[in-house]
């Protein structure tokens, strides 16, 4: 199958350029066995929806898990990453230095605030940026990989572009729902629900960070945590809001959909409207409305808490959104425009 027309490649480029999870380079998938099953999400259980051949190439859109996004000529759909080779893009010719603003700077091991600290760097120390990859800068580090926040540095003379906003400084809990052995709902595909908790809540911690909150997540892997584990870890951090992300499933009811949010404690309804309110914006999908519910999670939160149901895995149309990176971006940006809202009151 022949490859797309480098005006394809310009917008593809472009697009990337624009998203919050951009790194500086593009990267194309190159098909290393004949008859490679392409299917219509991340997982084997999902349905081939065509097949892709040795030594062709298509355009990467997204990764998750070991499987990657390609698009082709006559589909777009999911491919294992273990029969692909994806060569390095041409990086920047032009080399880009980064300047500390302030001492004691952490550098840590990943490109989030969840990731570990592997030693400190002090104000006017300079360093040749590798590449840039969620508004974190890569940095050689003492022999080693290390990553540096964005908006704690200047590039190149100029001062990291994240935008002042209400929430800036602030400090979020992402409750991931579900996870490891609780795999919370499921559809028909037998696609479940922790998946999709954990694709949306690393769009919106990246969105966050980009804006200069410190995001703190109840889980960064396929990992168990109790109820209990989750609020007393909101509990010890003292976040000034705690996000609790999950999605529902209704198999006899294949048309069900929609948002809804649920708080417990009275003081958080605002929270709690500010945030459906800017979801249905964002989103355009049905207001399943704000209700208020005894969840252990927000019975035993002590901070601003929510939990938001984000759709219903079990609606094909909605599971073919929630597998999408532009309606992750949707929601997460939904959810920021409800903070927003919220701390500026």
């Amino acid at each position: 199958m022949k490859r797309k027309q480098i005006s394809f490649f310009l917008v593809l480029v472009f697009f990337l350029v624009l998203t919050i999870t951009t790194v500086v380079y593009a990267k194309d998938a190159i098909i290393n066995v004949d008859n490679l099953n392409v299917r219509s999400g991340p997982g084997l259980s999902y349905e081939v929806i065509g097949q892709v051949n040795q030594d062709e190439t298509y355009p990467i859109l997204d990764q998750y898990e070991g499987w990657v996004q390609i698009e082709t000529d006559d589909f777009t759909g999911w491919v294992t990453k273990e029969f692909l080779t994806i060569p390095e893009g041409k990086k920047e010719e032009n080399e880009t230095t980064i300047t500390l603003l302030y001492n004691k700077t952490n550098v840590r091991s990943g490109p989030t605030t969840a990731d570990e600290i592997i030693g400190y760097a002090d104000k006017g120390s300079q360093f040749e940026v590798v590449r840039e990859i969620s508004g974190w800068y890569q940095i050689k580090w003492e022999g080693k990989t290390g990553y540096i926040a964005g908006w704690l540095v200047e590039k190149d003379a100029e001062t990291f572009p994240y935008e002042e906003t209400s929430l800036t400084k602030k400090t979020i809990v992402i409750d991931v729902g579900h996870g490891g052995r609780d795999v919370g709902a499921i559809n028909l595909n037998n696609a479940v629900e922790k998946d999709f908790t954990m694709r949306t809540a690393k769009e919106l911690q990246n969105q966050l960070q980009l804006l200069g909150v410190e995001v703190i997540m109840t889980r960064n892997t396929d990992t168990y945590i109790s109820l209990s584990g989750r609020a007393s870890l909101s509990n010890v951090v003292q976040p000034d809001a705690f996000i609790s992300i999950h999605y529902n499933s209704a198999p006899a009811y294949p048309s069900a959909s929609g948002i809804s949010t649920f708080y417990l404690n009275p003081t958080n309804e605002t929270l709690a409207n500010d945030i459906q309110s800017e979801l249905i914006k964002a989103t355009g999908k049905d207001d399943r409305g704000v209700q208020q519910e005894d969840f252990q999670v927000l019975r035993q939160t002590h901070q601003p808490a929510v939990l938001l149901e984000l759709g219903f895995i079990s609606n094909e149309a909605s599971e073919r959104d929630f597998l999408s990176r532009g309606y992750q971006e949707k929601l997460a940006k939904g959810v920021i425009n409800g903070l927003m809202r919220y701390f500026s009151n």
